[in-house]
């Protein structure tokens, strides 16, 4: 008889790169609404090649319950999202494994998403008082046909 109204979003909705084209662009709107907000690079490797160095299009986001790091090319073609828990103690550095948080890890290669099948990130945040203001560290997934990739980032709040 009646339909039950939806709550507003509250941003917990988890945000997946592959499946969704809408949720793909969400993750660039945050990009674009904090273009120039954030200095650093985050570089990435497949198999040892380089196939994405990010030095504008970076993201330190602070969601529901977890902060999203991501990196992509000046073309978007080539992406790295994943997140960590806020609730990390002190400043790190901490190793994350693979979990399933408010964005899917995933990669983009040559504009060909994946996500990735385990992984881990290490993680140290940059601190500005006595707010978490950037991210420094390094990745290593495993994509499911079994490739590697790896990477290095340092995101700061400018």
């Amino acid at each position: 008889l009646f339909k039950r109204r939806q709550p507003p979003s509250n941003g917990s909705e988890r945000i997946d790169m592959q499946n969704s084209n809408k949720s793909e662009k969400q993750i660039f709107d945050l990009i674009n609404e904090n273009h120039h907000q954030y200095k650093g690079t985050f570089s990435a490797h497949v198999d040892g090649r380089e196939f994405m160095v990010a030095k504008t299009n970076l993201l330190f986001h602070t969601a529901d319950k977890d902060y999203f790091i991501v990196g992509a090319d000046d073309y978007n073609h080539n992406v790295v999202t994943f997140c960590v828990p806020q609730d990390l103690i002190k400043d790190g550095p901490h190793q994350v494994r693979w979990y399933e948080g408010g964005l899917v890890w995933s990669v983009r290669i040559s504009n060909v998403s994946h996500v990735i099948k385990q992984g881990l990130a290490n993680v140290t945040f940059l601190r500005t008082g006595e707010n978490r203001s950037g991210v420094s560290g390094d990745i290593d997934f495993v994509l499911p046909d079994g490739k590697t990739v790896t990477g290095k980032f340092e995101i700061k709040r400018i």
